[in-house]
Parts: C-alpha cells; structure tokens; sequence
C-alpha cells in the first residue's frame, strides 16, 4: 500500500491503524484499528497579534479572536479589525 501524507496507510494483514474517534483532531475514516493516537480537538484564536491568542488551539473558531483598536467609525484612527476599544480616539 502507498501513503496519500494525510494519512499513512500500512500494510497490517489489511488493517489500518489511526485515530477512530469522530470527534478527534486526527480522525482517520479509514482507520480499522484505533492506536491511540487521536488528539482532542482544541478550539480557540490562533491568531498571534490578537489579545486572546490561545498557543494550545489547532482548531480555530469563527470570529472569536480579538483586536485593540478604535472602534469608533468616525475617527481618523478607526480600526475596522477591532473588537476592543483602545481609548485612543483621533478626530
């Protein structure tokens, strides 16, 4: 058998070992065989300029990083990527 990096295929009487938990990180549907190698699914920010980056996230979820800035529109400094007021206003 060949490997197609996402997940190695191995020559094992025609079994397959891999992560069989749906709900893992590395979940290999074509896994016969759970080796115990999943990984938990750890959601979070894994943008690292927001305040709330999380090193321990390899799932990102949606829209819940977070960014200092002006928030307020009618401002020269106005940060459309803010979710955060930073106090600094520039009219």
């Amino acid at each position: 058998m060949s490997s197609n990096c996402i997940y190695p295929l191995c020559d094992n009487g025609g079994d397959i070992l891999g992560c069989m938990n749906e709900m893992a990180f590395n979940y290999n549907p074509n896994a016969t065989i759970d080796d115990g190698s999943c990984i938990p699914v750890v959601e979070g920010c894994m943008d690292d300029d927001a305040l709330n980056y999380d090193s321990d996230a390899n799932t990102s979820c949606i829209s819940c990083c977070e960014y200092l800035g002006c928030t307020d529109s009618t401002a020269f400094n106005y940060d459309a990527d803010a979710t955060s007021d930073d106090g600094f206003l520039y009219i």
